[in-house]
C-alpha cells in the first residue's frame, strides 16, 4: 500500500521533532556530565585535604600516591575546561559548514575535528577522574590500615 503525501509529511515532522529532543537532550547531559566532573574532582581535592588534616595523624605515609590522586584530579578538571573552549570552537565551525551548505558549497561536507577533541577530552577527563579516585581509595586504604593512625 503506497503511503500518501500526508501521512509522509506526517512522518518527517515527527522524526525532526524526534531528532530535534535527541539533540536538545544530548547537550542537556554534555553540561550534566562537564559539571559533574569538575563538582566531584573539585570535591574530591578538598576532601583528601580535609582527609589528612582531621582523619591521620603525622607522619603520613605513601605520600606519593596522594600526589598521583591529585594529579588525577587535578587533570581531570584541565581537560573538562579545556573541553568547554573546544566546543565553542566545535559549534562555531559546524555552524560555518551549515552556512556552506546551505550556500550549495559541496567542499564543506567535512568532519567537524573540534567535535571530536572535545569527545576525547571529555572521555580523558572521566578516566582522570576515575584513576584520580582509585589512587586516593588506595592512599586512605595504606594509611589507615597496618601502616597509618588515625587522629
Amino acid at each position: 500500500m503506497k503511503e500518501s503525501e500526508k501521512d509522509r509529511r506526517e512522518k518527517e515532522e515527527l522524526c525532526r521533532e524526534e531528532r530535534r529532543l535527541l539533540i536538545e537532550g544530548e547537550r542537556i547531559g554534555s553540561q550534566q556530565f562537564d559539571r559533574a566532573i569538575l563538582n566531584l574532582s573539585a570535591g574530591a581535592l578538598a576532601l583528601s585535604i580535609t582527609f589528612l588534616e582531621r582523619v591521620l595523624q603525622q607522619p603520613w605515609q605513601h605520600t606519593r600516591v596522594l600526589a598521583a590522586a591529585w594529579v588525577g584530579f587535578c587533570t581531570a578538571i584541565i581537560f573538562t575546561l579545556s573541553s568547554f573552549l573546544t566546543s565553542q570552537s566545535a559549534h562555531r565551525k559546524q555552524l560555518e559548514i551549515l552556512e556552506g551548505l546551505l550556500a550549495g558549497e559541496e567542499s564543506v561536507l567535512q568532519r567537524n575535528s573540534l567535535a571530536v577533541w572535545t569527545q576525547c577530552l571529555n572521555i580523558a577527563a572521566a578516566v582522570a577522574f576515575v584513576t584520580g579516585t582509585i589512587v586516593l581509595l588506595v592512599f586512605a586504604y595504606l594509611n589507615l590500615s597496618k601502616g597509618g593512625s588515625v587522629a
